[in-house]
């Protein structure tokens, strides 16, 4: 005797579109993860050097003697090109600078000097970034 199934094995061509259509989309939200990623490091990288540069110039400001010429007041901003340095993300320049107050903040008999060290780059979407950093000098 012979039996015959209606049965269909295998999935159809709908089917297998849909899956196509849910599969792609999964892959480019993937894919859009790791455009942000890249930018995400590309930024944190930039953010480390541009604070390893000001720490660096803050350091050696401050190992000079309180009275160095170059911790003189002059009210602007001063180019640190002893320690100029280029490179880093997408060949951005870094340009290090830095200001000296006297006796800021202002205290009864101490003599103090704030360093202000800033750093300034621009990022790899073209956008201008520094890093700031504050410390003060007595003598």
């Amino acid at each position: 005797m012979i039996t015959t199934i209606n049965k269909q094995d295998g999935f159809s061509l709908l089917e297998v579109l849909i899956a196509l259509v849910i599969l792609a989309i999964g892959l480019l939200a993937v894919a859009q993860m790791q455009i942000t990623a890249i930018k995400g490091n590309a930024f944190g990288s930039g953010m480390t050097s541009a604070s390893s540069l000001a720490a660096n110039t803050l350091e050696r400001l401050m190992a000079l003697p309180y009275d160095d010429v170059q911790l003189t007041t002059y009210g602007n901003w001063l180019p640190d090109n002893i320690t100029g340095v280029e490179g880093g993300v997408n060949n951005a320049g870094y340009v290090r600078e830095y200001q000296v107050e006297d006796n800021t903040p202002p205290r009864l008999g101490i003599q103090m000097k704030q360093i202000t060290v800033r750093v300034v780059w621009t990022d790899s979407n073209g956008r201008p970034r520094n890093v700031t950093m504050v410390t003060q000098k007595t003598q």
